[in-house]
């Protein structure tokens, strides 16, 4: 199976039977239930459908060549559009109740694009979507009640969250979910965030290193550096800038999991002496100055409020002239005004995740008395690492499904290819922030 085929489409279709019971015959239904729909939704929107959508019956609307969303049967109809959410398509999604045959990743631009060209934006734009969907929401209500898709909300998945959780525990429940898991999809460098690719890259993990060495060269470390790593996940900087910068290194974490993960880790090799893991909050730190500190795409832990504050703990822990290298995933203006549309992270895999913008981390290091004196942009190379990321997990399907349950992978899965859709859409931006403290 290929990365193209998104999740495998037999076993979200055994799902779906087992869940929904065998679909109706295309002899119980009206004819060209699927053109039907795609009108509906094409009146509300004012713009052709950029999707595929299969229908119970057999009917199929769209363009021939672009991924397909299947709904196999009233149930799933039900689910997604009664209401329509983006977090009742998660939930169809995560249950099995539906699928997307083709690429997932081009599927989701396509309704991130979609989405973003359909948003009103003035008040005129608003009171014609309002006249032009009410019509074509009686015709969906009309749709659902002639296929008994209409009815009292359907029970949310096993995997979806419960309950909020804030701060610690949200890292921990994003982070602790299964080392083994994550050894899956990030490969031997379990590294978690944007690697550096060239034309010559030839697979994640060398891209990985690449990203690593470029962060010790920007912070100018030598032997006998002091690093600091905030956020450090499963010790791969902290390893690599011990070898071959020759180093001493402290990295923290609020995972128990990945500090035992990475101590272990160090403790096989020759350098040992010179890592530290600790498991503690950044602010707990009180032993700079440190020469370098790294902080590795952490910012999207961190609300908008705390980042001042960040950044002055930042600035009090490097010693003068010491080098800041942080790596950040930025919300652009579109992302904003998106927002919400993302907010089911918060129910399947990330709690507590938060939007910030490049002026905001900027404003923030500026006003702590840090100078930038480079902005690297990496967005591009964001397009190769999470395709390679869902290749780790295509490979490693069933026993990623095994570790963390069907569907929690899917919830996964669904997450990865979004990130890079919304990515693919300008919703996000990366950058690498070089920082000095003078």
């Amino acid at each position: 199976m290929t990365a193209e085929q998104a999740v495998p489409p037999l076993s979200l279709l055994i799902v779906t039977q087992r869940a929904g019971g065998k679909p109706s015959s295309a002899g119980d239904l009206p004819p060209a239930l699927a053109p039907r729909l795609a009108a509906l939704l094409e009146r509300v929107f004012d713009r052709p459908l950029p999707y595929r959508v299969s229908l119970w019956d057999g009917s199929s609307a769209g363009p021939a060549d672009a991924p397909t969303l299947v709904i196999p049967t009233p149930r799933a109809l039900r689910r997604l559009y009664f209401p329509p959410s983006a977090l009742n398509f998660v939930r169809a999604y995560s249950a099995g109740e539906i699928r997307v045959d083709g690429d997932l990743v081009q599927f989701l631009y396509d309704i991130f694009d979609f989405l973003t060209a359909a948003m009103p934006r003035t008040t005129a734009q608003r009171g014609a979507l309002l006249k032009r969907g009410l019509p074509a929401g009686l015709g969906l209500l009309r749709l659902g009640l002639e296929n008994k898709a209409v009815g009292w909300p359907l029970p949310r998945p096993e995997s979806e969250m419960r309950r909020s959780l804030r701060g610690t525990a949200a890292v921990r429940y994003h982070y602790e979910l299964s080392n083994d898991f994550y050894a899956m999809i990030l490969g031997p460098t379990m590294v978690y965030s944007t690697a550096c690719w060239s034309p010559t890259t030839p697979d994640l993990d060398s891209a990985q290193r690449n990203k690593l060495d470029i962060i010790c060269r920007k912070l100018e470390l030598r032997p006998g550096s002091r690093l600091l790593d905030i956020g450090c996940g499963w010790g791969s900087l902290l390893l690599h800038a011990a070898e071959h910068y020759g180093v001493t290194a402290v990295g923290v974490t609020l995972s128990p999991q990945q500090a035992e993960y990475a101590t272990t880790r160090i403790a096989a090799t020759a350098f040992a002496d010179r890592i530290e893991v600790r498991v503690c909050d950044y602010a707990l730190v009180d032993d700079g100055p440190y020469d370098a500190i790294s902080s590795i795409e952490m910012n999207s832990h961190l609300p908008r409020a705390s980042l001042p504050g960040y950044a002055r703990t930042l600035h009090h822990l490097l010693k003068s002239g010491g080098r800041l290298l942080q790596q950040n995933i930025s919300t652009s203006d579109e992302g904003m005004r998106h927002a919400r549309r993302m907010r089911w992270l918060n129910r399947y895999v990330i709690p507590d995740t938060s939007t910030t913008t490049l002026h905001d981390c900027l404003d923030a290091l500026g006003q702590a008395g840090l100078d930038v004196i480079d902005i690297d942009d990496i967005t591009a190379d964001t397009e190769p690492t999470y395709r390679a990321v869902l290749a780790n997990f295509d490979h490693h399907w069933d026993s990623a499904g095994a570790e963390i349950g069907i569907e929690q992978a899917r919830a996964w899965y669904l997450f990865l290819a979004a990130f890079l859709g919304t990515a693919y859409a300008g919703w996000f931006t990366f950058e690498q922030i070089t920082a000095v403290k003078p």
